[in-house]
């Protein structure tokens, strides 16, 4: 009976050493079109690179990605980033895509009905490479890896023409739009990530004030150089709307602070602000009334067109009371920065010398 029991143990204990903490698979689902489209997954234990070997790929799209995982692991992710065929990836350029466990026992990153598509316009003939790895914590709180012996993981695929759907300009990533207000002594500052959603605000919305000023703005774009596409002009369009009826759009113009090109993207960022402005909102308001402070990024693109950038399909809102006795006279004006670009009434850009109507921070005049 001793003996059984002594060879119990030993095989509980070889069972439990066999079940370290580690991940053992990654799966990457992902779409491909060229001509139709095809759903495959490519798993990361069975090949280090797998090259496609479609013609004339038009829309690389991921659907999910899928961590299997052994033993006790924690915040799993999935590690990624995508680059030139023959180039080395840039440190930069790396992305987390975070895994959740689900009663399958493996952790899963689902992308939605429409997923991420990883061809952008102006890639037409290019090879890309989407490298990625698994990255988690053991028992222990420490890092492990799932990583091809460091070498990590490739999809290599060729883009065709007719690639992906056309963009000239957009937020770039992560919070890179924000306005600063001032109410009351009270300084907010609103923050949009690269969709222009929302992504964090300091404080609440103004609801009563008897002051009310914006006092700058910073944003970032990135802008297709592969594509034609340049920005010459960015500003702050902003309005105060009454009762359901919208306002006249003022201007205020930003300032370029940086510029830096991704050579691995084709894309031009250039980041853009405005400062100590002490613009009052509430210029020409009624005391006692309710308001909504309405505003959107515009920037123009080559060519003197111009592109707005928003809140999903809507413009960014904020809904004020101005407090009752407040003293507000005078009307709402434009603030024009006198150093921004000039255009002629074609959309031409001019210099100094030119002569007859410009357009500058979105008013005309009239130059002799």
């Amino acid at each position: 009976m001793k003996k059984v029991f002594t060879l119990i143990i030993a095989l509980f204990a070889v069972v439990t050493a066999s079940m370290a903490d580690e991940i053992t698979n990654v799966w990457v689902t992902y779409r491909v079109n060229n001509g139709s489209s095809v759903t495959r997954s490519f798993k990361a234990s069975g090949v280090s690179t797998l090259e496609l070997t479609d013609e004339n790929i038009t829309s690389f799209v991921l659907v999910s990605v899928k961590i299997f995982t052994d033993g006790n692991v924690s915040d799993v992710n999935l590690c990624g980033t995508l680059y030139n065929s023959g180039s080395a990836p840039s440190a930069n350029n790396w992305e987390t895509i975070p895994a959740s466990l689900t009663s399958g026992g493996y952790w899963q990153s689902d992308f939605g009905s429409q997923g991420i598509e990883m061809i952008e316009s102006g890639w037409e003939g290019k090879t890309k490479v989407f490298e990625f790895y698994a990255k988690a914590k053991n028992g222990s709180g420490s890092d492990i890896y799932y990583n091809n012996g460091g070498q990590n993981y490739q999809i290599k695929f060729s883009i065709g023409s007719g690639a992906s759907t056309d963009w000239t300009v957009k937020f770039y990533k992560d919070g890179t739009a924000s306005i600063k207000l001032q109410w009351d002594n009270e300084s907010r500052e609103y923050s949009y990530n690269g969709d222009g959603i929302r992504e964090q605000y300091y404080g609440e919305n103004p609801g009563e004030v008897s002051s009310f000023t914006i006092n700058g703005f910073y944003t970032t774009f990135v802008y297709n150089k592969d594509a034609g596409v340049g920005i010459s002009d960015v500003s702050l369009q902003y309005r105060i709307n009454v009762d359901g009826t919208e306002g006249q759009w003022n201007r205020i113009d930003g300032v370029l602070t940086s510029e830096k090109y991704d050579d691995e993207r084709g894309e031009y960022k250039r980041s853009y602000k405005a400062e100590n402005l002490n613009v009052n909102v509430l210029t020409g308001l009624t005391s006692g009334h309710n308001y909504v402070l309405e505003y959107v990024y515009q920037v123009v693109t080559t060519g003197g067109a111009y592109t707005s950038l928003r809140q999903g399909s809507s413009e960014m809102q904020l809904a004020f009371t101005v407090k009752e006795g407040t003293a507000v006279q005078g009307v709402s004006e434009a603030v024009v920065n006198k150093n921004a670009p000039k255009y002629s009434v074609a959309g031409a850009l001019v210099g100094d010398g030119y002569k007859g109507i410009v357009i500058q921070g979105g008013k005309k005049f009239v130059v002799e």
